[in-house]
């Protein structure tokens, strides 16, 4: 089949810069859809200087690991450090919490 809609395994494998956003209530979830080898995620749309994003973290959690991220919100992005071991092998989803 070809046309709109029918790429099924026609692109690059994900990497840890392809990230995807749900808003829900005060949370921002971001669905990080590969692990990276260093274990940390840059969000770069959640820069400090970035005036898309005016607000501050304030809590980095993953899904279905028990413990806050360690995190840090710079020029370059929200940086985060993962666990050493994956809480699962499906997903990686961040739950970032901002304040104004």
């Amino acid at each position: 089949m070809k046309g709109q809609g029918f790429n099924e395994g026609k692109h690059q494998p994900y990497t840890a810069q392809d990230i995807r956003f749900v808003k829900k209530e005060v949370f921002l979830y971001s669905h990080v859809m590969a692990w990276p080898q260093n274990r940390k995620v840059v969000v770069k749309s959640l820069s400090a200087g970035n005036r898309l994003a005016e607000n501050v973290v304030d809590k980095v959690e993953l899904l279905s690991y028990d413990h806050l991220l360690e995190y840090s919100q710079t020029d370059e992005g929200v940086i985060v450090e993962l666990p050493e071991t994956r809480p699962n092998l499906f997903s990686l989803i961040l739950k970032i919490l901002t304040i104004k």
